[in-house]
């Protein structure tokens, strides 16, 4: 910015101290495009410090319309649609600028693509992309600046302690830990993935006593505070622990019903707090669904079948992910499925599914439907009525990782393994046939 008034209204704006923005802004003259970017964007900023998100969106567009584009704009703009719970847009406008973004980089510092970047990330999110927001995170992991590597390594560990494997978390974790200098303080941020993964890796106490010290600063914001102990909760829950600290007043409305969650486990769940889920974006409504499907045992059913249809919307390598997240918890659990030869469908409660018109598919359940498990050599001459060799066994792994794909459609999880001499139906799956 060459305005230094403008320049220092921004700054303002940081440390929210609006009614001096408004003055110097009433005060000032924009004669130049750039100055009259400047300008409207302040004024986007000051309606979004009021919560005014729909002005605020039509304030930033016009803008951007009149005196072109700006990352910056770009970024309040998604901020914008995510405050009026617009995900489709949002989604569409990350997906903008992200295009758009290398063209951006020129004009901007290091430190701006750096922000810029991870904000990004956390709107990737928010959308439930979660494998985007972690190739950004790793991607940034490489950065010089040791804080801004730091930053990325906290964030991609946040995000791999509630949805991957402990192998992630304990590599994650221990490139975090090596960064860090005895010389300062440790950054609010990196000491909250801290206290996630060891919640996650290690025994409770050693998150808690992290936490325990954390809490205790004199320099805590109360903003942060609120966050690390929100997020404590809400993985203790979806790891089903009982939580140990007691939260604060929610702040907002995915912070009311993790609240009530964490106290009060009724069966009315969904239609009590209806108004509220309408108003969460896609991400923390699945991490809700997550903890209810985990420790409210009424309402299981129905928030697995709304785990189910969220999952159908996202892209396969983000189902992917969550469907592994909640694997071990979904074996736990007796799944009763019909299925059908003539129509070759496979149905549980209110979903069905249509197989792929393949023999082998609806041969293997008839073969499994009472039987645990088979004898590979009787399994194969009773499907294809021939003798079993060596050669088929890739042949019939590759099968029953295609039918496996259907199930985890279906219900979240896989049906069948196949060993070195056997094909086994998993526990708790349960086949019934129906005409």
């Amino acid at each position: 910015m060459k305005n230094k008034q403008l320049e220092y209204a921004f700054d303002l704006l940081r440390e929210n101290r609006t009614p001096e923005v408004f003055k110097i802004l009433s005060q000032f003259d924009p004669k130049t495009t750039v100055e009259h970017r400047i300008y409207g964007h302040i004024k986007g900023k000051l309606l979004l410090c009021e919560q005014n998100y729909d002005l605020a969106l039509v304030q930033f567009m016009d803008t951007l319309i009149k005196y072109g584009p700006h990352s910056g704009l770009r970024c309040d703009i998604l901020l914008c649609y995510f405050h009026l719970g617009d995900f489709s847009k949002l989604k569409e406008e990350i997906n903008r600028l992200v295009a758009d973004f290398p063209h951006f980089k020129i004009c901007l510092g290091n430190e701006s693509q750096f922000r810029t970047e991870i904000f990004i990330a956390k709107m990737f999110e928010e959308c439930c992309s979660i494998t985007d927001a972690t190739a950004i995170y790793e991607k940034m992991t490489i950065r010089t600046d040791p804080r801004e590597r730091r930053k990325a390594l906290a964030n991609l560990l946040r995000v791999h302690a509630f949805f991957s494997n402990s192998a992630k978390v304990k590599s994650t974790y221990f490139s975090l830990y090596k960064s860090i200098s005895s010389n300062y303080e440790i950054e609010i941020e990196v000491e909250h993935a801290l206290i996630l993964a060891e919640l996650s890796l290690f025994q409770d106490s050693s998150a808690e006593s992290r936490l325990e010290k954390v809490l205790s600063r004199a320099s805590l914001r109360e903003e942060d505070r609120n966050i690390l102990l929100y997020d404590y909760t809400e993985l203790c829950l979806l790891l089903g622990r009982k939580p140990s600290r007691r939260l604060p007043e929610a702040q907002n409305d995915f912070e009311k019903i993790l609240k009530y969650l964490a106290t009060q486990n009724t069966s009315d769940f969904f239609t009590t707090n209806t108004i509220a889920f309408e108003k969460i974006s896609l991400y923390p409504f699945l991490r809700l669904l997550l903890i209810m499907f985990k420790n409210v045992p009424k309402i299981a059913i129905e928030a697995h079948e709304k785990i189910l249809s969220i999952l159908e919307t996202l892209e396969p390598q983000d189902r992917i992910l969550l469907q592994d997240r909640m694997s071990e918890d979904l074996s736990k659990c007796e799944w009763f499925i019909e299925y059908s030869v003539s129509q070759s469908t496979l149905k549980m409660n209110n979903r069905s599914l249509k197989l792929k018109p393949n023999l082998a598919n609806l041969l293997i359940i008839e073969a499994l439907e009472t039987e645990s498990s088979m004898g590979l050599e009787t399994f194969f001459r009773k499907m294809w009525r021939g003798p079993y060799d060596d050669s088929h066994h890739d042949r019939l792994r590759m099968i029953v990782a295609r039918l496996n794909r259907i199930f985890i459609d279906l219900c979240g999880t896989k049906a069948f393994k196949v060993s070195q001499d056997k094909i086994t139906k998993l526990k708790h799956i349960k086949l019934r046939r129906i005409a």
